[in-house]
């Protein structure tokens, strides 16, 4: 296998293609795509963290006491009752 990183002929693709079973010619349409499901699930993982973070940085300067991360999260996904 290492073997075969150092000297292919040039008729064999490169492994990474092979392991992955990617076309030479996939259009640009597939790479977008990619990109944009790694860009909404990296949204999607980090945003209920920096609002928890946000949120304890100004309920410090409200006067607002936290216990912690757990009751941030359980408030924020409490309908409020207005």
């Amino acid at each position: 296998m290492l073997l075969s990183l150092i000297v292919r002929s040039p008729s064999v693709p490169p492994l990474w293609l092979q392991l992955l079973k990617v076309k030479k010619d996939s259009g640009p349409l597939r790479f977008l795509s990619a990109g944009a499901g790694a860009g909404i699930t990296s949204v999607v993982a980090t945003y209920p963290l920096d609002l928890i973070r946000t949120r304890l940085s100004s309920g410090a300067a409200a006067d607002k006491q936290y216990k912690g991360m757990r009751e941030i999260f359980v408030l924020s996904i409490r309908p409020s009752t207005c």
